[in-house]
C-alpha cells in the first residue's frame, strides 16, 4: 500500500546543504498532434521549493513541447494542457531531475496517454515503488502500514518521503512523530522536504480558535476548544466537491446517533467565494447538515495552520484545542476518541 534498497539514490538525496541549482530540460514529444499549449507545475508540497522554470507553459513547436530551467534535486511535477478543453483529462505526474529527459505522448481510443516515460534514476525508483505497493498510480491512497513497511525497507527513498507527505495519513501527530522519524536515515532527515514534513505535519498543533466569515459576511472568531467536554470536528469543503458531499451525508447519518452527537461538535468551513454563500447554505439544507458553517475564502486562515492539499480536509480537535487527528474516517471517530 518490499523492494531492494536503492543505495544509488543517496547521491541525489543526501544532505540538503550539498544541493545547488542545476540545469534541467524536459521534452514532450507530441506524437498526438495536439497543437496546443502545455503547462508544467510543481506538485503539492514541493511548490516553490526548488524548481525554477523558464516558462510554466509552452506552445507546441515542431511537434515538441520544451521546458527548461534549474532545480536543486529531483522534483515532483504535473503536466497538463492549460485552458484546452479538448485535453482536460490529461494530467500526468512525473519526477524530473537535473539533466535532460523526454517523454512521448500519443493518442489512443481513450484519449491522450504517455507512450514513453523518462529514462532516469528517479523514474526507475517511482516505477519500482508502484510495483511494490501494487498500484499503477502515485495518487492511490495506501494503507499506512504498507507505506510504513516500504519506508522501513527503503529509508533513503525520496519517493517514500514524497508519498508520506502527499498522503499525510497521520491520525495521532505525537505518536506518529516518533514512529515516522525513526524510519528515515540521517541523510534524508536533513533535506528541506523532511524539514517541511516535520514542521507542517509532525508538530503538535493547538488550534483554540479560527477567524472565519459568517453567513452575513461578518468576520467572527470561532472557538474550537470545548467547555462541555465535546470534541470538535472541523471540516474544510467546497460546494462542487463530490467527496465533500459524500462525507457530509455520512456525518448527517452519524450525527443522528446520540453516542456520536453527545461527543462530537461538527463545524464546516467552506473555502468557496462569499458570492456562493446562498448555494452553500442550500447544499447544507438539502442534505440535512444543520450544524455550524462558516466561510474561509480559498482557505486563507486554515492554511496558516495546516496544508489544504485535498478536500474534504478534517481536523479532530479535543477539548483542550489540541489537533489529535487529521482526515480520519468519519465512521471511526467515536472509536478513536474512546481509544484515547
Amino acid at each position: 500500500m518490499l523492494k531492494k534498497t536503492l543505495c544509488c539514490l543517496l547521491y541525489f538525496f543526501s544532505c540538503a546543504c550539498t544541493y545547488s541549482q542545476q540545469h534541467f530540460s524536459f521534452t514532450v514529444i507530441d506524437s498526438a498532434d495536439t497543437n496546443s499549449t502545455l503547462a508544467i507545475a510543481e506538485s503539492y508540497f514541493q511548490q516553490t521549493f526548488s524548481m525554477n522554470v523558464n516558462s510554466g507553459s509552452v506552445a507546441c513547436k515542431n511537434n515538441r513541447y520544451q521546458f527548461e530551467g534549474t532545480l536543486e534535486h529531483p522534483t515532483a511535477v504535473r503536466i497538463f494542457f492549460a485552458d484546452d478543453k479538448r485535453y482536460v483529462k490529461f494530467n500526468e505526474f512525473f519526477f524530473i531531475e537535473p539533466g535532460s529527459q523526454e517523454i512521448v505522448i500519443k493518442r489512443g481510443a481513450q484519449g491522450l496517454y504517455v507512450a514513453r516515460r523518462p529514462a532516469t534514476k528517479i523514474e526507475s525508483e517511482l516505477q519500482s515503488f508502484l510495483h511494490v505497493v501494487n498500484s499503477d498510480n502515485i495518487d492511490t491512497i495506501l494503507e499506512p502500514e504498507i507505506l510504513v513497511s516500504y519506508i522501513q525497507k527503503n529509508p533513503s527513498s525520496y519517493i517514500g518521503l514524497f508519498k508520506l507527505i502527499d498522503q499525510s495519513f497521520m491520525n495521532d501527530f505525537a505518536n506518529e512523530f516518533r514512529v515516522v522519524k525513526s524510519l528515515f536515515n540521517s541523510e534524508l532527515l536533513t533535506t528541506k522536504e523532511f524539514k517541511y514534513f516535520e514542521n507542517r505535519y509532525l508538530k503538535e498543533l493547538n488550534l483554540p480558535a479560527i477567524e472565519v466569515t459568517n453567513d452575513v459576511k461578518a468576520k467572527v472568531n470561532v472557538n474550537l476548544n470545548s467547555t462541555d467536554g465535546k470534541y470538535t470536528l472541523l471540516v474544510a469543503w467546497f460546494n462542487n466537491c463530490l467527496p465533500c458531499i459524500r462525507e457530509m451525508k455520512q456525518l448527517v447519518i452519524l450525527n443522528q446517533d446520540p453516542e456520536f452527537s453527545r461527543r462530537i461538535r461538527i463545524v464546516h468551513v467552506s473555502v468557496d467565494s462569499l458570492k456562493f454563500i446562498n448555494e452553500n447554505k442550500a447544499t447544507l439544507k438539502k442534505h440535512g447538515a444543520a450544524w455550524e458553517n462558516y466561510w474561509d475564502v480559498d482557505g486563507v486562515e486554515l492554511k496558516k495552520h495546516i496544508i489544504l492539499d485535498r478536500y474534504p480536509t478534517s481536523l479532530l480537535i479535543d477539548e483542550k484545542a489540541n489537533v489529535i487527528a487529521k482526515n480520519i474516517v468519519v465512521e471511526k471517530i467515536v472509536d478513536y476518541i474512546i481509544s484515547k
